[in-house]
Order: C-alpha cells, then structure tokens, then sequence
C-alpha cells in the first residue's frame, strides 16, 4: 500500500491555503497518477490547525482540495500532530495499525521542510518498521520561512547527531502545541 503524506504550511487567509500548501497538493496529485491503483494511494494531510480557533483546519481545507480535484471521500485522511516531530510519529505509528507494515510512505513537502524533516521522519518510518521516501516540492516558500527552517534544521539534525533529539522533540512540540489556538503566520512571506 502507497500512502502518499501532503505536509500542511500555512494558510493565506482564514479559510484559502497558502501557495506553498496548494503546490505541495498540486505535486501529490501529479505523483498519485503514476502510482498503480491496486497499490493505492491514500493520501494523508496535516496542519489539524485552525486559523482561528473554532474554524477550519489546514487540514480541512487540504482535505476539500483534493476532493475537489478528484480524489474519493475515503482516499484523504486528517492526521493529528502540530509540528514536524509529533506528525512523523502520529502518522508512521497509525499506518502500521491500519495499513500494516509493508506500507510505503511517499512524503510531499518543500524541500526547506526536508532538511529538519527528512531526518525525523526517517526515524519515525524507521522505527515503525516502514518504507519512506521523500517528494521535495521546491520554488515554494518565502525567505521568512526559508530563514526559519535552516535554523529549525540545524537545531533538529545536531540534536540527533548529539542524541539530543528527544530533549528537543519535546520543546519543540511543546511551541508547537500553540497552533491548536490559532495559526496565522503565513510559510509563503
């Protein structure tokens, strides 16, 4: 089974994606047309945030995009986790239970988000005793949240080459937590 996992960025406004977030949709797409039918794909959003409190999710609207273009009710699932760390662990840890171990992850995000990301996410796959592979999407992103992620990756791959990663998995999830109330930075500034 072939689950292809959309990282969620940020939104525009209260209830319209990012440019990023469509792009990296966009390329699940386009990636989930080469991939044999009688191997899936199911699709898996993140961003289970609002922008304000009470409204939709990031994941919500990513769910609603693809509907949109064409992907079955059943074939977009709603993840929870805030943060790099806490979807890797949430989405690799449910899969096994659902889709079992032979499922092949297919990661869609910016390659930004890949620096910090590749890295945990592997951990995660690795640990769950799945296949994971990584689908960059690149001209996205501003330099805002360029700037950011190298910082954020910088922190993310020290601490696992230190063996400081959970120490930092757990501020960092802990910041992250914070979305839950509202997320209006926008990842494309």
């Amino acid at each position: 089974m072939t689950v292809i996992v959309v990282i969620a960025c940020h939104f525009k406004s209260e209830n319209e994606l990012c440019d990023t977030t469509t792009q990296r949709l966009a390329a699940a797409l386009s990636l989930s047309r080469q991939i044999d039918p009688k191997f899936g794909p199911t699709f898996i959003v993140t961003g289970n945030v609002p922008y304000q409190k009470g409204g939709a999710t990031l994941a919500k609207l990513m769910q609603n995009w693809l509907y949109e273009h064409g992907i079955e009710r059943n074939n977009a699932i709603i993840e929870k986790g805030v943060g790099i760390f806490s979807e890797a662990q949430t989405i690799t840890a449910s899969k096994v239970g659902i889709f079992g171990k032979s499922t092949h992850l297919i990661v869609v995000s910016s390659g930004w988000y890949l620096w910090p990301g590749k890295a945990v996410w592997k951990k995660s796959a690795r640990d769950n005793g799945l296949e994971i592979s990584f689908h960059p999407v690149y001209s996205t992103g501003g330099w805002r949240t360029r700037l950011t992620y190298a910082a954020y990756g910088a922190i993310v791959n020290i601490s696992l080459v230190l063996g400081l990663s959970s120490l930092v998995e757990k501020r960092l999830s802990k910041m992250q937590e914070k979305r839950l109330e509202g997320f209006t930075w926008n990842g494309c500034a």
